[in-house]
């Protein structure tokens, strides 16, 4: 059968087989709906939500989900949130995510490569395990529990010099992930089983992705670091089945909202942070035992860490009420007078602030998302003026108090 193709928050109607429909509504409950269609044996109606990108089913089909904006721009967006990425050339005009989800494995790939011959970093590891020699330090205790028989066998706990290290079991995981998928370059899957199979000594771990936000980098690992980001900007928005066996990869999926959200956090934070705190996704208590919390997407905070706005991203305009509710909790739960909402597209949103009563503006400001590189530098410009006399205001205000 054909390949499917829908548009971000479109729909489908259509056949699809038994797997690929169950496959649909269990790996992918919220990314992308499916319902079958009343009095129609084997057909189903899919709908796209915020995620875009491509999925491969059992069948040997791919979903395809077009964004709405153009993929150069899902690009910049992608290496304006991994700011350690340096990438030496921009994609090349591609149509689908597909084909720029290629192009970035294929770039992780030759670095990564790179990176294992220059010399695998290693690093020293905690250890406990059966020892028949003493090494280390016997954890009695639990030599009694496991062997209480045995006098020739001990549980040890030891250092152990090895490149078993976090930085090298992500990118094993990362190599492995991306070698389950198929790629019009053949030789690709290749290089990727080629870095996985180097790296014998380091655990296959699935949990490795999770160690990514706990890493510490210094003089020993710091070149590792772009890689890392790299391997986080694939990992973050793989798909998995969640099952064993051929299909355990679906696909790459990138959620519009997350990633609206965190550019415009990278935006503010390249602009703004010579002058004030940018504090993104920050917990801020608004009860006073601290039971009910609220999360901005940004805080901007003087350099004495007082807040003095707050910014939220909305991908899509669809609850505005909703929306102004959330920027109420947020006025209250900072003490600001500020509270700025932030759309890609200015169509229906109101072009003044709304007053608070009792006091407080809220904004609404658009960060266009049109255009090239360099269309969407100078509008990510012209936003961060705009956040930057807002913040200066209530700065002002705040002094003076």
């Amino acid at each position: 059968m054909d390949d499917i193709s829908l548009i971000e928050y479109g729909s489908w109607e259509g056949r699809l087989s038994e797997a690929d429909a169950i496959t649909i509504g269990k790996s992918l409950d919220g990314k992308l709906d499916i319902n079958p269609i009343m009095g129609r044996t084997g057909e189903y109606r899919l709908k796209a939500t915020s995620h875009v990108g491509f999925i491969r089913l059992p069948s040997g089909r791919t979903i395809h989900i077009k964004p709405k904006v153009q993929i150069e721009t899902i690009f910049a967006m992608l290496a304006a949130v991994h700011t350690q990425v340096k990438f030496e050339y921009a994609p090349q005009s591609y149509s689908s995510l597909k084909d720029l989800f290629e192009f970035v494995v294929a770039i992780f790939a030759r670095r990564t490569w790179t990176l294992l011959s220059g010399g695998i970093i290693k690093g020293y590891q905690e250890r406990t395990g059966e020892m028949i020699t003493v090494r280390g330090r016997i954890m009695f205790a639990e030599t009694l529990r496991r062997n209480p028989a045995t006098l020739h066998k001990h549980i040890c706990r030891y250092i152990h010099f090895t490149a078993d290290v976090p930085e090298n079991r992500i990118l094993k995981w990362a190599a492995f992930c991306l070698s389950l998928s198929s790629y019009r370059d053949k030789t690709l899957g290749g290089k990727l089983r080629r870095i996985y199979g180097t790296m014998a000594d380091v655990e296959l771990d699935a949990n490795a992705p999770l160690m990514l936000d706990r890493l510490v980098y210094h003089r020993l690992n710091e070149h590792y670091r772009p890689t890392l980001e790299l391997a986080d900007m694939l990992l973050r928005h793989l798909t998995y089945s969640g099952s064993p066996g051929a299909h355990r990869f679906l696909g790459y999926l990138v959620d519009m909202n997350s990633l609206f959200e965190e550019y415009v956090a990278a935006v503010l934070s390249r602009n703004l942070r010579a002058d004030f705190e940018i504090m993104p996704q920050e917990f801020v208590p608004l009860t006073t035992e601290g039971a009910v919390t609220v999360r901005p997407d940004v805080t901007i905070r003087t350099r004495d860490k007082l807040p003095l706005l707050a910014v939220d991203a909305k991908y899509k305009l669809e609850d505005h009420q909703a929306d102004l509710n959330q920027m109420l909790a947020y006025h209250h739960a900072l003490g600001v007078d500020v509270a700025v909402l932030v759309y890609p597209d200015g169509a229906n949103v109101p072009d003044k602030p709304y007053n608070i009563r009792h006091g407080g503006k809220v904004y609404h400001l658009t960060l266009d998302l049109s255009g090239g590189p360099a269309e969407m530098a100078q509008q990510a410009g012209e936003f961060s003026a705009q956040i930057r006399k807002l913040a200066e205001k209530a700065r002002q205000g705040v002094t003076a108090q």
